[in-house]
């Protein structure tokens, strides 16, 4: 039978990781509300890698630009990127549509969430 030692202090525990999005709820006056700019910011200790900045629901009534999000990384506390929103000025009834950004610092995408009624 082989014995062996095993020393240490346990678990290391790393700060958590994460964004900070702001505003994370965005409201439209179609054909009023010009667009909204959403920063996302890393706050933490190490870089995050955004994977992908997703638009679900909504159609065609809303416009999203993240080209200068989705697929890059956020350096270490103050790394930052701005998402562009606007509502068509076209579209009469009332929506609502969310944007889901994927990233190494969670498991699950985080959540901003837009609505949109007629003027």
């Amino acid at each position: 039978m082989a014995h062996a030692s095993i020393t240490g202090a346990g678990f290391e525990s790393r700060p958590p990781v994460h964004l900070d999005i702001k505003p994370r709820e965005l409201r439209f006056l179609f054909g009023v509300t010009p667009p909204q700019r959403i920063t996302i910011t890393n706050p933490s200790a190490e870089a995050i890698k955004i994977y992908s900045v997703r638009l679900v629901g909504g159609g065609r009534n809303f416009k999203v630009s993240a080209e200068k999000c989705g697929g890059t990384t956020l350096q270490p506390r103050g790394g930052s990127c701005v998402i562009v929103v606007g509502a068509t000025a076209s579209f009469r009834g009332a929506d609502a549509m969310q944007i889901l950004i994927d990233h190494s610092g969670a498991d699950r995408p985080d959540t901003i969430g837009a609505s949109a009624a007629p003027r």
